[in-house]
This record gives structure tokens, sequence and C-alpha cells, in this order.
């Protein structure tokens, strides 16, 4: 016969465990230094760095209008987003697993919004 066990974390084990991937909320900052070369147009069209489409593929000045926009966009957001996520991990009031949802949702939001920024532009 085979026993389920169920821990229950305390919120003090919740804190705890936030705190050993704390580095989470500086991947914001990764988006913004990996955007700034796109803004300043300085990757040319290849097939591993940047807005990868058929369309940004086939014209360089495309690849470098739909690049600019994906990397301001990495850029503006992922400085917006670093700081509120040191803003939530400094935060008393918020619980450590809040906080871990809050800085992931932020990070998908910078991600998302370059993709959608790059598409739109190209």
């Amino acid at each position: 016969m085979v026993q389920w066990i169920f821990a229950v974390k305390t919120s003090e084990e919740n804190v705890r465990g936030y705190k050993q991937v704390a580095w989470v909320r500086f991947i914001p900052l990764l988006f913004a230094v990996v955007g700034m070369p796109l803004v300043l147009k300085m990757v040319p069209p290849n097939p591993f760095y940047g807005v990868r489409t058929e369309t940004t593929l086939a014209s360089a000045s495309v690849w470098y209008k739909a690049n600019f926009w994906a990397g301001l966009v990495a850029v503006v957001l992922g400085l917006f987003a670093a700081g509120a996520n040191a803003a939530i991990h400094r935060s008393a009031s918020i619980p450590g697993n809040m906080k871990m949802l809050m800085t992931v949702s932020a990070t998908v939001v910078v991600a998302g919004a370059m993709a959608v920024a790059g598409i739109i532009a190209s």
C-alpha cells in the first residue's frame, strides 16, 4: 500500500524558498542588456539573435526596423520591470510566494511585449 505524505509549508519556508531564487528578479535587466545592441542597430541579419521571421530575414531594412522596436521595448520595459521587481522584493507586506509570481509575471510581460513589438514592426 502506498502512503502519500503531503507536507504543508510554513510561511517561513515559503520566504526561504523565494530568497533562494531571488536572482530571478534580475532577468528583466538581462532583457534590457540584450535589447541594447538591437536598438543601436549593431546586429546584422542572422539566424540566431533578433526578431527572425521570413520578412525580417529577407530584407535588411525590415530587419533593422523590427529589431529596433523589439530592442527598444526590451530596454524600456526591462528597466521598468527590474525596478518593479526590486520594489516587490523589498516589500515586507507581500508574501514570498506572491513575490515570485509577480516577479515571473513581470518577466513574461517583457518577453511577450518584445516579441509582439518585433512582429508588428516587421
